[in-house]
């Protein structure tokens, strides 16, 4: 019993160990999770204050710019030259990057939650005039040069006020020059300040979860510590009848068969198996029960140690020779190991083995006796509760903690599980949510939504997985767009017993995707607006000679009426002249209105006709500039596409080859256009001999607004609008690459284009 005390105490102070270790680990997670939010949310000011100085630095490499006077955008009194009057009267008000700062915080602090404001110590606008925060941060720059942010969170974490510097740069002296600024000084500082209440509440509830997650580790742990006093209890029990019954052998020595048939009796109704081991000759004595554990019969098992050993498992049996070796030389009171051991069929059985070392007065060990008992069921049993028990406290842990919606519903379609983040999300409870519908996010209810759900409901009774988007509303009536997937959970039986929905949130998502179409949208206008004004150019080419014809065949008509040679005949010729001249130039008119149709569907055309239609647009201009221009392609080549985008594409690549090879001055100017069939592809080359582009312009010359043509106008949209013409509307690509003697672009498309 001793022993077992022993154990007990060990077992009190490593839970004490153990406890001290979990205080430990909560409060460095708490830290560590603290230390991560401050990072987070200095990360967004950071990132706010940087998107600021990037549209500042824009406008002042522009010089600042121009639009209209109207009742929202008034001109800045504190700026010299704050407007300018157009040729038709219309006012434009200059935006420095001061009042474009202004303008952009005040629409921030009124639709958003942050706040933003420019400030200095000697504003030339009192509004901009800092608080005691501000001051604070100014006064810490002037003090630290090198230092560009300077933040403070309140007290209560509520908000976090964030300031980075303004310098003086050379752009900046234009409106500051006059109050003694110098360049590199500090002029004054952008404020953020951020709500942080929702950081620091997930927080708290991370740490919550957390704490309860490690408490209920300490319960288990106290749990398995008593189980195991239990165990050990029983097992001096054991142990004690053990020690009986070998006083009883001592004694009976002598009568040795004798006292195994007794044994054999009282067992044989028993499951342990009896083992006796002879130390002095090394004979081992196994019991009918004991062979009878590995499948064998009671001969077909010789008493040897051999026996025993050969069948422990390799992993096992190390560690039971050590615990033997103890008990043989008194480290240990009483042998105990568990170890697998090969059945006669093959597979392994759990054997509990126990059993105590007896000396001669020597004190050498001279005999050892103990007993086999089979564990396996108990075993297995305690192996898969382990499992499962890891896998579920994990799965929770996942669940609880996921950074996606995790909802399940009855077969009736009511909410019995939500996860926190989708209470987090929506803005409702727990409680409030269960037993409800999920259509209580519901924030569509178009004709559109209505199908989508009614497809995802037929699929996911037929056992079939649904996956979609939904734009929701939270409790408050906030819109929210989450991707989803829903699934049917299905039993053994193959019946469906609940269904699965996992939500992940993608509001910032979504309206990225809205700005960047309306951002390309306004590209793609700007790059019309621009072809319409190289079109108009083009046209011009186009009238010259027919207009100079008809002037002619007017002025020789007047010349024979002075000089009374009319000739009727003559007249009619001229006339018929003047009339195909006139639908050359109303043909050409045409060609011009059709290039800028809307063209949202797919049609299909021969490429000769295509090549027909871009030759009426270049051909006069590529002429007039001594250009050879060569097309190569099959005659009954056709494709189906977008035909005005391939057309605006093509145009501008072959436009900006005329441009390069004027500007290159090259005696021997040459265009080559073909076309080539591959497989389910078209393959559109366009080459020229103007000596290529730059290297360091290479990866540049797909950028918006990048252009090398400044000394022509150009707009640097031409080549950016064609890569996204090419890519998203036509599904293809195209590359640049630099040959011998100049540029060549690769267009690869779909010859049947399928939206």
């Amino acid at each position: 019993m001793m022993k077992i005390e022993n154990i007990r105490n060990i077992l009190i102070f490593m839970l004490m160990l153990f406890s001290i270790f979990v205080i430990y680990t909560i409060v460095d997670n708490t830290k560590n999770n603290e230390t991560f939010l401050k990072k987070m949310i200095i990360n967004e000011a950071i990132s706010n204050y940087n998107s600021i100085i990037d549209t500042r630095k824009w406008n002042a490499s522009h010089g600042g710019v121009y639009v209209k006077q109207n009742e929202s955008i008034k001109p800045n009194k504190y700026l010299k030259d704050n407007t300018l009057e157009t040729k038709d009267g219309q006012i434009l008000v200059k935006i420095n990057p001061a009042w474009m700062t202004r303008q952009i915080s005040e629409i921030s602090n009124k639709d958003h939650q942050n706040y933003f404001k420019l400030t200095s110590l000697n504003p030339i606008n009192p509004i901009n005039a800092p608080d005691d925060f501000e001051k604070e941060a100014l006064n810490y720059f002037e003090k630290n040069k090198t230092e560009s942010f300077y933040s403070k969170l309140e007290k209560d974490f509520t908000k976090f006020d964030f300031m980075g510097s303004l310098k003086v740069t050379k752009s900046c002296l234009q409106c500051h020059e006059h109050q003694g600024y110098k360049i590199g000084d500090i002029r004054g500082g952008i404020r953020i300040s951020i709500p942080t209440k929702e950081y620091y509440e997930t927080f708290n509830k991370i740490e919550e979860k957390s704490n309860t997650l490690i408490a209920l580790f300490i319960f288990l742990a106290i749990m398995l510590i008593l189980i195991f006093i239990k165990i050990f209890e029983k097992l001096s029990g054991n142990n004690l009848e053990i020690n009986k019954n070998l006083k009883e052998i001592k004694e009976l020595e002598k009568d040795k068969e004798k006292l195994l048939l007794r044994y054999d009796r009282a067992l044989e109704g028993s499951r342990d198996g009896l083992w006796d081991w002879d130390l002095v000759n090394n004979k081992v004595f196994f019991s009918k029960n004991w062979k009878k554990m590995l499948g064998f019969e009671d001969d077909e098992l010789a008493n040897e140690l051999d026996e025993w050993s050969k069948r422990v498992h390799p992993d096992d049996i190390d560690e039971a020779i050590k615990d033997i070796k103890n008990n043989h030389e008194k480290k240990t009171t009483y042998y105990k190991n568990i170890h697998r051991m090969k059945h006669k069929d093959g597979h392994y059985v759990w054997i509990l083995d126990r059993g105590k070392t007896y000396f001669n007065k020597e004190g050498k060990a001279i005999r050892m006796v103990g007993f086999h008992s089979d564990i396996t069921e108990l075993k297995n049993l305690e192996i898969d509760l382990k499992n499962t028990k890891k896998e579920l406290l994990e799965f929770k842990f996942i669940i609880e903690s996921a950074p996606v919606s995790i909802i399940i519903t009855n077969t009736e379609g009511k909410m019995i599980y939500v996860n926190p983040y989708i209470c987090q999300l929506s803005a409702y409870t727990k409680e409030e949510l269960l037993g409800l519908n999920p259509s209580i996010f519901r924030g569509d209810f178009s004709k559109e939504t209505e199908l989508k759900i009614k497809n995802m409901w037929n699929r996911i009774k037929n056992k079939k997985t649904w996956g979609g988007i939904f734009k929701n509303k939270t409790k408050d009536n906030k819109d929210f767009w989450v991707t989803a997937t829903v699934l049917p959970i299905i039993n053994s039986k193959g019946d469906i017993v609940n269904f699965l929905g996992i939500m992940r949130e993608i509001t910032k998502e979504v309206y990225l995707e809205k700005k960047l179409k309306e951002k390309e949208e306004m590209m793609l206008a700007q790059s019309r607006n621009a072809a319409m004004g190289e079109m108009i150019s083009m046209i011009a080419h186009q009238w010259r000679q027919p207009i100079t014809t008809i002037s002619m065949d007017a002025n020789n008509i007047i010349a024979d009426i002075e000089l009374n040679e009319f000739d009727e005949n003559v007249i009619k010729d001229i006339a018929h002249n003047i009339g195909e001249q006139t639908q050359f130039l109303s043909k050409t008119i045409d060609d011009f209105r059709n290039f800028f149709k809307e063209d949202k569907e797919v049609e299909e055309f021969k490429v000769s006709d295509l090549i027909n239609e871009l030759d009426t647009i270049l051909l006069a201009s590529i002429k007039n500039n001594n250009i050879t221009y060569k097309v190569e392609y099959e005659q009954n080549l056709s494709m189906k596409t977008h035909k005005r985008e391939l057309l605006q594409v093509l145009l501008n690549l072959v436009k900006n080859a005329k441009e390069a090879l004027i500007e290159n001055k090259n005696n021997d100017k040459i265009i080559k256009l073909f076309f080539k069939e591959e497989d389910e592809n078209i393959q559109i080359i366009v080459q020229d001999n103007a000596g290529g582009i730059k290297e360091e312009n290479l990866d540049k010359i797909f950028k918006a607004y990048f252009t090398t043509k400044k000394e022509m106008n150009g707009t640097g949209l031409g080549l950016y609008m064609s890569k996204m013409i090419i890519e998203k509307n036509l599904k293809g690509t195209i590359v640049v690459t630099n040959e011998k003697d100049g540029a060549q672009f690769i267009i690869t498309i779909k010859k049947n284009l399928i939206l």
